[in-house]
This record gives structure tokens, sequence and C-alpha cells, in this order.
């Protein structure tokens, strides 16, 4: 703006000492270099305005576009995009919504991560937390296990260990809330966090190993024309084709002495 201020100055400058060349006497010297410095300003101030206003053209149609793609991220619902997932706080997801749904690959290294922020959320028994795992028994193990670098003992040790830690520690707070744990028929293709308000989806790599990987967090919208809708409706379908394998609400006293999971049926959401 400075600059486009300072060009206009020139081009009134040099028009005023157009005007003013004017009142000199005809053939005087004075009157010939006003006439010309005024040239020189409202041809370089002219110019100057010229490329700035283009320039500055561009650069709004650039913004335009960028703010076209914020406007349609935020319009579908996508709140954040952190690159790497372990670094991602879930704190406040844990602790705060009332339902979440988790989809993990096994979950014995996020539930272990977790756990402080679990037995919180155990604690209130307005809560309702649901685990969906693959199956230990299903396809889909041995392939994970063989693209993680573990045997396929060794995974599906991690699945029943998450499972394991998951109700000891519910059954250890009081089995106030409601817990279900569910077995996955086949292979999810990336975890999922579905909060009553907030969808975190987290992709897997598509190589053998282990990477960091992104995590995105979707706003639940009031006409539910957005990402956390899809996901919602998804794990919805999930759920009724997945094995519930526990759920505290149907236990009869919680009294066993260690965790156990119940025979497979599957649990309308």
């Amino acid at each position: 703006m400075k600059i486009h201020a300072i060009l206009i100055t020139f081009v009134v400058a040099g028009l005023a000492l157009s005007l003013i060349a004017t009142t000199c006497p005809q053939g005087s010297w004075i009157g010939a270099w006003l006439l010309q410095l005024a040239a020189v300003l409202v041809i370089g101030g002219g110019i100057g305005i010229m490329d700035k206003t283009l320039l500055h053209r561009d650069h709004f149609d650039n913004t335009r576009k960028l703010f076209m793609i914020h406007e349609s991220a935020v319009q579908l619902g996508l709140r954040d995009i952190t690159r790497d997932a372990n670094q991602y706080s879930y704190s406040r997801l844990i602790r705060k919504s009332p339902s979440l749904s988790i989809v993990l690959n096994d979950g014995r290294t996020w539930v272990s991560a977790h756990i402080t922020d679990i037995k919180v959320r155990f604690e209130n028994k307005e809560f309702v937390t649901e685990f969906f795992v693959p199956d230990p028994k299903g396809y889909f193990v041995s392939i994970i296990a063989k693209k993680t670098g573990y045997a396929v003992e060794d995974q599906i040790a991690k699945i029943e260990q998450a499972k394991n830690r998951l109700i000891e520690e519910f059954r250890i707070g009081g089995q106030l809330a409601t817990l279900r744990i569910y077995h996955i028929p086949h292979f999810p293709t990336h975890s999922v966090f579905l909060g009553s308000d907030e969808a975190l989806v987290s992709q897997y790599g598509v190589s053998s190993g282990r990477r960091a990987v992104p995590i995105f967090a979707y706003l639940r919208l009031s006409d539910n024309n957005c990402l956390y809708a899809d996901v919602r409706d998804d794990v919805a379908k999930l759920r009724a084709e997945s094995e519930c394998v526990y759920d505290s609400s149907k236990q009869n006293d919680g009294a066993s002495s260690g965790p156990s999971v119940t025979t497979g049926r599957r649990e309308s959401p």
C-alpha cells in the first residue's frame, strides 16, 4: 500500500508540475525542465502502478485459491492434520468424549501409552467405550505380522494383551462405565478414534515396517454433511459386521478373578 501511495504521489506531482510549467514564459528553460520532470514522474509512476496492480491481482488470485481450499476444508469439518500420529495428544478425546469407538491393528502399544487417560475414562459411569481389533483367528493377523516383522504368535499375543489390559483396568476401576470389545472379521485400512463430536483418522504406511503416519481430525457439523459423519457411518457398519467378544453391560457380576472374553455374538449400535 505504501508503494502504491508513493507511485500515485509521483503521478500527481507530475501533473502538478505540468500545470506549473504552463505558467512559465514561453521558451523559458524552467518551463521546459518542469515539463520533462513532469513527464518522467507521470510515466514512471503510471508504469509502476500498472505493474503493482498486475502483481497484486496475481497475489489475490493465489490467495483466493488458497482460501477456497481452506473454505472447503472447513465445510467438510477438517480441523487439523498432524504429521506424526504418535505426537498427537489423545488425552482430551479419551477423557471428555461420552462415547468413544477405537479401531486399531492390535492396540497393545496404543493402550499402554494411554492407559492413564483410559483409567480416568473408566471412572465415568456415563461413558461408553468400544475397541475394535482384528480377530486373532482371522487371516489378517498373519498379514500384519509379516508387514510389521512379528511372528504370527507374537502378533496374536499383542492383540490378546491389549484386550486383557483393558478388561483388567476396567475391573480395577470398579466397572462403572461401559466397555465393549469387538473382533473385526477383516483388516482395518486405518486407525479410527470416533468420539461424540470429533473423529480422528490415522493412515497406515503401505510398505513394511513402521514409520511416522499422519492423523486427521474431523469435527462433527450440525448438518451432518461432513467427514465426521462418513467416519461415524463407517464405524456403525463395522460394528454390525464384527463379533462382540466382551460387553461389560452383559457381564453377570464382574467378580471373575482375571480378564476373559465372552463367546462371539454381534451387537447392534
